[in-house]
Parts: structure tokens; C-alpha cells; sequence
């Protein structure tokens, strides 16, 4: 997703400065939810949080695709500002719902006499996925 935002930036005409601050902005959009989102985990019950979440973020994929296929050789003002919105509302949701709902709720799946084993896979798995 972040490989396509110095294409959409440039299609905007920023300069390579303001792409560099558009991006670390995109990526700090999730960073901004984190407060909220301890919050949103105790108020809403994880499965539900979890599954909005991840329909949003398939939403901002899917509709973020469809724009770089179509507005990025065009330079279509409009379409790549919708592009950037996708990209800061998919931070922002996968931020908000599923990386601060995943942690308590990994902790809280397994029973209680495999609770570490099963913590400690589970966070063996996702550490080598975040290195492939």
C-alpha cells in the first residue's frame, strides 16, 4: 500500500519533500488511533471490533487498488486525493480495530493451562510474518 504513495503523491504535484511528510503522516494516521482504541477494546466486544475493523480495511484495499489502477496514469486530481483518503482511513481503521484488539485477544483465546504456549506461538507467528 505505502509502495504506491509516491506515485499518487506525485500525481497530486507535490515535491518530494511534501511526499516524504504525506507518508510519514499515512503511517502515523494509525499511531493516532492508539488512545481511542484502548478505549473502543473495552467498550466493544473483541470479535465484533475485530471484524468492522478488517471489513473497513478490506473496503480501503479494494477501493485504494481500483483508484491506483484507474486514476494514477491519468493524474485525475480528485480520484488520487480519494487514494490518499483510503490509505489514511486503512491506518487509522487496522490501527484502531485489529492491532489493538489482536494483542488482548490472543491472551484471552486459548485456555488457561495453554495460555503461554499459546501466546508464545502466536507471537512467534506473527513476528516471522511481519519478516516475510
Amino acid at each position: 500500500m505505502l509502495d504506491y504513495g509516491p506515485s499518487i503523491y506525485g500525481g497530486l504535484h507535490y515535491d518530494k519533500e511534501s511526499q516524504f511528510i504525506f507518508h510519514a503522516c499515512s503511517t502515523m494516521a494509525g499511531t493516532v488511533m492508539s488512545p481511542f482504541a484502548v478505549w473502543i477494546v473495552d467498550c466493544v466486544p473483541r470479535n465484533k471490533l475485530m471484524a468492522i475493523s478488517e471489513g473497513v480495511c478490506i473496503a480501503c484495499v479494494v477501493v485504494l487498488a481500483a483508484l491506483t489502477a484507474a486514476m494514477v496514469p491519468t493524474n485525475n486530481v480528485h480520484g488520487l486525493r480519494a487514494a490518499v483518503s483510503m490509505m489514511f482511513i486503512f491506518f487509522a481503521a487496522f490501527n484502531g480495530g485489529v492491532d489493538c484488539t489482536l494483542w488482548p485477544y490472543l491472551g484471552e483465546i486459548f485456555p488457561t493451562h495453554l495460555r503461554v504456549k499459546g501466546m508464545a506461538l502466536a507471537v512467534a507467528s506473527i513476528t516471522l510474518t511481519e519478516y516475510v
